[in-house]
């Protein structure tokens, strides 16, 4: 039995090379082809104080840092990201003179973030292909 598989492998892969400069090809093919199609989030984070106002929560940005693309209405709230991470919907974004206000769909979800100092949002952005991420930023976010 392993004589035979060493003779197959003499013939096949050493004498003639087609067959693995084939696969390595094919792999090479395939991995770039994932690297492009496989997509990922871009997220941006703020530091932010929740607060509660007659049932319903809410966050204050500053102005300064600008909510642009913002993509769809889900953002993570958390304190510590090895901890407790909440994903929670945004009903509604109000433009202020001096902030944006997003008011959230489900308090009951963020009653242990009220009032908490140190308080991390996560908005999601845009999606980009892995390729993009990995080779042509090298892994950095967009606000470095």
């Amino acid at each position: 039995m392993m004589m035979k598989f060493s003779k197959f492998y003499l013939n096949i892969i050493i004498k003639k090379p087609y067959v693995f400069i084939f696969t390595i090809l094919i792999s090479v093919f395939i991995l770039v082809f994932m690297l492009v199609n496989i997509k990922v989030d871009i997220i941006e984070t703020y530091e932010v104080k929740l607060e509660t106002s007659e049932g319903i929560s809410f966050v204050k940005i500053d102005t300064n840092k600008a909510l642009h693309n913002f993509q769809n209405n889900r953002v993570l709230i958390y304190i510590n990201r090895n901890n407790t991470i909440v994903q929670i919907n945004v009903k509604e974004i109000k433009i202020d003179d001096e902030c944006y206000l997003l008011i959230f769909n489900e308090t009951e979800k963020l009653n242990d973030f009220v009032g908490k100092e140190n308080l991390k949002m996560d908005i999601f952005v845009g999606k980009e292909s892995l390729l993009s991420r990995i080779f042509l930023r090298g892994g950095k976010d967009y606000a470095q």
